[in-house]
């Protein structure tokens, strides 16, 4: 297999302990260099990975967890090949988050489809990884409602939790952290290669809310000037080819719904996009969240959508 073999675990170099809640401790980095949308807000950072961090997977780890390709669609290569690494929904799940950057050490670039914050116990940490590395980035409905205080219409099962964490996270953000929610795109465009990309949260046309099954991409992709289309907001991986235009859900990486306790993402590299999927230390988000003041039966059911039964019960 022509990818990386890697194992979920901290990033050496990276990241350092911090004080503080148990829920916001570890994985925090001295070093800084913000967005600079989210610095000219007028908020300070007090950290942020650095800018473009390159890291090395303990070799030790590398024969455990492998990166698993689903799905690729190869196009002819124009010039000198780099990696966009394409995400979406990381929901504050940083050990997640941590996984695919192990996995995809190399990347060039970062497309973000929406959806940084709700569900998981890490928002500042992954808002500021975003704003100090997503080159293209969209705002998604939770970021929205964090943003400016608007409904974020999500599915009725999860509207417990999402409205807990959205009261919780509004404690753990800066304002500088929600100036910089506030001032992503809901649709967004670029090219990548002589590729033309369109990247939007839930639909190509810039909505944050519908949730748009596969089986209805082609209609809604008719007539549209892009190559490749990005979306994200049903947290299920997928990739589909209509005419000229392919359009593309990375999946969610902090709260898959299809593939529970592994985070999902895409890269286009070579001429390719590639599908894949990671395990992560689902384990640290769960405890995390137990040391959360949410109220117990968020957390119960929070635990369930990110591990499922098998692990809803560990303590």
């Amino acid at each position: 297999m022509e990818f990386a073999i890697i194992a979920p675990a901290s990033v050496p170099g990276l990241m350092t302990p911090t004080s503080g809640p148990p829920w916001d401790r570890g994985y925090l980095s001295p070093t800084l260099k913000p967005h600079r949308e989210h610095a000219a807000s007028g908020g300070a950072f007090s950290f942020a990975p650095p800018q473009k961090a390159r890291v090395e997977p303990q070799q030790s780890l590398r024969n455990r967890c492998p990166v698993r390709v689903d799905q690729a669609s190869t196009l002819p290569t124009t010039g000198e090949a780099m990696k966009l690494l394409i995400l979406s929904d990381i929901h504050a799940n940083w050990p997640a988050l941590e996984a695919v950057l192990l996995a995809e050490p190399d990347f060039d670039a970062v497309a973000f489809c929406g959806d940084a914050v709700a569900y998981g116990p890490h928002p500042a940490e992954c808002v500021r990884w975003l704003a100090g590395h997503a080159d293209h980035a969209v705002r998604g409905n939770h970021d929205n409602a964090l943003a400016q205080g608007a409904d974020c219409r999500c599915l009725e099962s999860s509207r417990a939790c999402a409205l807990a964490t959205h009261a919780w996270h509004r404690e753990l953000l800066t304002d500088s952290d929600r100036a910089f929610l506030h001032g992503l795109l809901t649709l967004d465009f670029f090219e990548w290669e002589g590729w033309h990309f369109r990247v939007a949260h839930a639909t190509p046309h810039g909505d944050l809310y519908e949730y748009l099954p596969a089986r209805h991409w082609g209609d809604r992709v008719r007539g549209l000037d892009a190559d490749f289309v990005l979306l994200g907001h049903t947290h299920v991986q997928g990739m589909l080819t209509f005419g000229g235009t392919t359009v593309v859900n990375p999946g969610s990486v902090g709260l898959a719904r299809d593939r529970r306790g592994e985070a999902c993402y895409a890269t286009f590299e070579k001429g390719a996009v590639r599908l894949k999927r990671i395990p992560y230390e689902v384990e640290r988000t769960v405890a995390a969240l137990r040391h959360s003041p949410l109220p117990g039966s968020v957390i119960e059911g929070l635990a369930r959508m990110l591990a499922g039964p098998e692990l809803a019960n560990l303590r």
